[in-house]
C-alpha cells in the first residue's frame, strides 16, 4: 500500500516534536522529506536501478544524420539503463559500447565498415551516449523502432492541494447605458442583452438568475449560446422586447466542467499548466479521474475533452491538484523504507531548532546500515565487457553476426 506524503508529514510532526507548531509549514516538511527520499533513492539505485525505470519509445530512419536520439527529448533523463530494438513486436537488446575509443573504432566508417551481414537486417548495432545525443552505430544500420529504458530524475514529494469544488459565480451589474444591442433586456428574438455581461464561450451552459427586473423575465435560465460579450441565448425563452429596470440583479454561475474541456472554480489556488487535476465524487463518471492541465485563466482552466460531460459540482465532490514535477506518495518499491525520509526530515528539523537528536540519530544509523547491507547483497548485473576486436567473431569493422 502506498505511503501518502500527507501521512509522512504527520509522522515527522510527531517525531520531531513539532506537532501542531507551524514553525515549519507542511510544504517545508515535504521539502525535507524529499531530501531524505532522494538520499534513500540514491543508495538503492546503485543496485536496484530497475525499480525506478521509465521507458521512452522512438524511431530512427537510419543513415548519416538520422541515427541519433536527442536526449533532451527524454523526460527527466538521469541515467540510461538500456535499449531495446522492437521488430514485429519482439524486443531485442541493443548493447552499449563501453568507451569512446570503442565508439571511434566501431562507428562503421572504416573502409569495409558498410560491407557484410552486419547490415542485412538488425544484427551488429550498438548504442553510445555521446553528450546530448545517443548514437546508434553503425549509422547505416540504425533505422528501426526503439525503446529507451532509463532512470528518471527523482520527483519532489508534495501532498495534493485541495480546491473548493464550488463553481465560479459572478454578479452582473445593471447598465443604464445602451450598448450595441440596445438597453439591458430582451430582443424580439428573445435573446438576453446585458451590457456588462462580459460573456465568453466558457459561460456556455452556465446558469443565469435574473431578479427584480420588473418584467416577466425574472427567473432561472441556462445559457445555450454566447453571441458576443453582451448578448446571449437562453432556455427557456424569456419573452420578447422586455426592458429591465434599474433594480435588476443578474447572477451567472458557470459549469464546473464542460464537455469542451473548460473547468471553472470559485478559487483555482496556485494551479498551473502541467499540474494534474484530480476529481472524485462527480455525478458523471467521465468527470472523475486525473486530468493534465493545459492552460489556466481567470477562474478557469482547460484539459483534454475525452469523456467529459457538462456538470455543476456540489460541495460533496472532491477536487485536488498535484503540482507538476511532484508525487503525492512514496514510490511503491520504497514503501518498506518509508521511515528513512521521516527520520531524515525529523533530524533536520530538530537540529535546526537546536534540540537533542541523539535518539533519532541512533534509529537513523540502524536503518542506514540495513539499507547498506541490502545493497551489498544484491548486484545489478554483470557489466558488459569492452569490445576489443570483433564482436562474437564477426567480420571487418567489429560488427559481427551475433547479437543485435
Amino acid at each position: 500500500m502506498a505511503v501518502a506524503v500527507s501521512d509522512m508529514i504527520a509522522q515527522v510532526r510527531l517525531k520531531s516534536g513539532l506537532r501542531g507548531n507551524r514553525l515549519w509549514s507542511d510544504s517545508e516538511i515535504a521539502t525535507a522529506l524529499t531530501d531524505g527520499y532522494k538520499d534513500l533513492r540514491d543508495r538503492m539505485i546503485v543496485r536496484f536501478a530497475h525499480w525506478f525505470a521509465a521507458r521512452y519509445p522512438f524511431t530512427l530512419v537510419g543513415g548519416v544524420g538520422a541515427s541519433t536520439l536527442d536526449l533532451s527529448l527524454v523526460p527527466r533523463l538521469e541515467m540510461i539503463q538500456g535499449l531495446d530494438l522492437i521488430v514485429g513486436g519482439i524486443r531485442y537488446t541493443v548493447n552499449e559500447l563501453g568507451s569512446f575509443a570503442e565508439r571511434n573504432a566501431y562507428n562503421g566508417s572504416t573502409l569495409f565498415g558498410s560491407i557484410g551481414p552486419a547490415f542485412n537486417g538488425f544484427a551488429g548495432r550498438r548504442y553510445f551516449p555521446n553528450g546530448d545525443e545517443m548514437e546508434l552505430l553503425p549509422p547505416q544500420n540504425a533505422g528501426g523502432d526503439y525503446e529507451l529504458i532509463y532512470t528518471p530524475m527523482a520527483l519532489e514529494l508534495k501532498p495534493p492541494v485541495t480546491l473548493s469544488p464550488l463553481p465560479y459565480s459572478r454578479s452582473i451589474a445593471h447598465s443604464i447605458v445602451s450598448g450595441p444591442h440596445g438597453v439591458d433586456g430582451t430582443t424580439s428574438l428573445q435573446r438576453i442583452t446585458l451590457n456588462n455581461g462580459d460573456f465568453t464561450s466558457r459561460d456556455d451552459n452556465g446558469t443565469l438568475v435574473i431578479a427584480a427586473s420588473g418584467t416577466a423575465a425574472d427567473g432561472t435560465y441556462t445559457l445555450t449560446d454566447v453571441f458576443d460579450d453582451t448578448q446571449i441565448e437562453v432556455t427557456p425563452l424569456p419573452g420578447p422586447d422586455l426592458v429591465f429596470g434599474v433594480s435588476t440583479t443578474a447572477l451567472l454561475t458557470d459549469l464546473s466542467v464542460s464537455a469542451t474541456g473548460v473547468w471553472t472554480f470559485a478559487d483555482l489556488g496556485a494551479i498551473a499548466a502541467g499540474d494534474t487535476l484530480i476529481v472524485s465524487g462527480a455525478a458523471n463518471a467521465g468527470n472523475n479521474g486525473s486530468f493534465t492541465v493545459l492552460t489556466v485563466g481567470d477562474n478557469h482552466l482547460t484539459t483534454a475533452i475525452t469523456g467529459l460531460v457538462n456538470e455543476t459540482f456540489d460541495a460533496d465532490v472532491s477536487v485536488t491538484y498535484q503540482p507538476d514535477g511532484s508525487i503525492s506518495s512514496l514510490p511503491q518499491p520504497l514503501t518498506p523504507w518509508a521511515e528513512y525520509p521521516v527520520l531524515y526530515a525529523s533530524i533536520v528539523i530538530k537540529a535546526e531548532r537546536e534540540q537533542d537528536t541523539r535518539a533519532l540519530d541512533v534509529q537513523f544509523a540502524m536503518l542506514k546500515d540495513r539499507v547498506t547491507a541490502l545493497t551489498k547483497q544484491r548486484s545489478e548485473g554483470v557489466q558488459q565487457e569492452p569490445i576489443v576486436r570483433s564482436w562474437r567473431g564477426g567480420g571487418p569493422g567489429g560488427w559481427g553476426y551475433g547479437g543485435v
